[in-house]
């Protein structure tokens, strides 16, 4: 069947992902990555959100959009439309808010192959997809696997760095196929709430070219601080010129060590588009609670873009260059990755779970479209392999300097 095709292989996927986590000192990741708590924990409950990405899967989404709403959206594509969603033919989601979503490019309008964002609940109080009330489909420009950034994302998420869950659809909107597109998870208080504990702090979206010294944008938590001064303190943190207590003060106004799980596996799959490399495609979550700033990566659909990227590049974020600066935070983020590269990052197993991830999307896809597809994911794997020969070759002098 088409819909919702499981991958035996998954866990055994994670558990590799597992070993390599617990070599560098983190705890259950494959537990966390398939929404499952750590052992030892309470029982959790129902969460059908953790439930639709546990496991890999084609679902069809169906929009129905009145004529009239199409006219809408192309006078202005920002704003919200409504529309009826339909998935796999049977559930119906009655009045879900649409737009389309980031630069409007030739041939992405809502007559072509948009990039589309969906909110379950702007129009329709508290309904949810699948739990979640925020979601974006969207077609990589430069990954017509369509896997870089599941695959990337799994990384991040057993590294314990908080990132957006993925999953893919088969898109119809009022009865023409749009062909396949990612869908990936919102930052709306589900996410929040699920990674951080609450959902009340201030989020920040980075945008490209835009660090956290310049005004990003923000949705204000209810009870968070005020006048941005959560990401001024970590500003005047970075900018210590005290390299020993640079370090010190960062760790108390981020969570150090997810960020540096963040650059290593930026390293490992060479994500040239984030907050480190070009300060772009990232949020910032302040839980007021703890009173520390959580970097996010939001799109990582440009992983393995460039294989033969330097290990360790020029770093443009100031947060990652503030880090490296410093000599712990060098030695920590090579010890790191020297970890990942030794029991995670394994080719073979990458390349084995495209292999796997590769037959639910054919699945999914016409005839034409399957036909190239399997060159697409051969693409993918052998990037993935010039990666790790480049880790291989470049990281023992890094770790010796």
């Amino acid at each position: 069947m088409m819909h919702d095709t499981p991958i035996p292989s998954r866990r055994t996927f994670l558990g590799t992902l597992a070993a390599a986590c617990a070599a560098a000192g983190l705890t259950a990741p494959a537990r966390l990555a398939l929404g499952q708590p750590a052992a030892g924990t309470p029982a959790a409950e129902p969460d059908p959100r953790a439930d639709f990405f546990k496991v890999a899967r084609v679902t069809k989404l169906t929009l129905a959009i009145k004529p009239a709403d199409i006219e809408a959206l192309k006078k202005d594509p920002k704003k919200y439309i409504r529309a009826l969603l339909r998935e796999n033919d049977v559930v119906n989601y009655p009045e879900v808010a649409v737009r389309l979503k980031g630069t409007v490019r030739r041939g992405k309008g809502i007559d072509e192959k948009p990039s589309l964002t969906l909110n379950a609940d702007k129009f329709t109080d508290a309904q949810r997809f699948h739990g979640i009330d925020k979601f974006s489909l969207h077609v990589p420009r430069s990954d017509p696997s369509l896997l870089s950034g599941l695959l990337a994302t799994e990384l991040y998420r057993a590294a314990k760095v908080p990132v957006p869950a993925v999953s893919h659809v088969q898109l119809v909107i009022n009865g023409k196929a749009r062909g396949l597109y990612v869908l990936r998870e919102g930052f709306d208080n589900g996410f929040l709430k699920r990674h951080f504990g609450t959902n009340n702090g201030n989020l920040y979206e980075g945008d490209a070219g835009t660090d956290i010294d310049q005004p990003l944008k923000v949705k204000a938590g209810k009870s968070d601080v005020k006048e941005r001064a959560d990401l001024k303190a970590v500003v005047e943190a970075a900018r210590d010129a005290d390299l020993a207590s640079r370090l010190r003060r960062l760790g108390e106004r981020i969570d150090l060590e997810a960020f540096i799980g963040m650059l290593a596996v930026g390293a490992v799959v060479a994500d040239d588009d984030g907050y480190a490399a070009k300060r772009a495609n990232y949020r910032i979550y302040h839980d007021p609670k703890a009173d520390r700033c959580h970097f996010i990566p939001a799109d990582p659909d440009g992983a393995w873009s460039d294989p033969s990227a330097p290990v360790l590049p020029t770093y443009t974020g100031l947060v990652a260059r503030a880090i490296v600066e410093t000599p712990e935070g060098r030695k920590r983020l090579l010890d790191r990755l020297d970890a990942m590269k030794k029991d995670n990052f394994s080719a073979d197993a990458l390349a084995k779970r495209l292999t796997d991830l590769q037959k639910v999307l054919l699945a999914g896809m016409d005839v034409a479209a399957a036909k190239e597809y399997p060159a697409h994911v051969e693409a993918l794997s052998a990037a993935v392999k010039a990666r790790a020969k480049k880790l291989t070759d470049e990281l023992p002098a890094l770790l010796k300097a």
